[in-house]
């Protein structure tokens, strides 16, 4: 059966900073798809995927605050979770003098 090694973690980001979420999923030969928000992501120029052996990898490029979501991989009904928080950058004139 389906099972996840590793499982994703949390992440979070600065607006425009690259994220990277990996699992580890048996057997080798499971496909596994990636979600964001429960849409199945598509690869483009934003958004690569990639998987060597057990090991799968999403890569996230110029994250923007509107990707801010919550991030699955199923494979044949076994999900792992986790949350992207992106951060817009902080007006300078909010920051407090210390």
């Amino acid at each position: 059966s389906v099972e996840f090694i590793a499982e994703l973690h949390n992440i979070t980001v600065m607006e425009g900073e690259d994220a990277t979420f990996k699992c580890v999923l048996s057997p080798e030969d499971a496909k596994l798809v990636w979600c964001m928000n429960d849409k199945p992501i598509v690869a483009d120029e934003r958004f690569t995927m990639s998987s060597s052996s057990l090991s799968h990898t999403l890569h996230i490029h110029n994250c923007q605050v509107t990707d801010t979501s919550r991030v699955t991989a199923e494979a044949e009904g076994v999900v792992s979770k986790a949350s992207l928080q992106v951060q817009g950058e902080v007006p300078s004139n909010t920051l407090s003098l210390s």
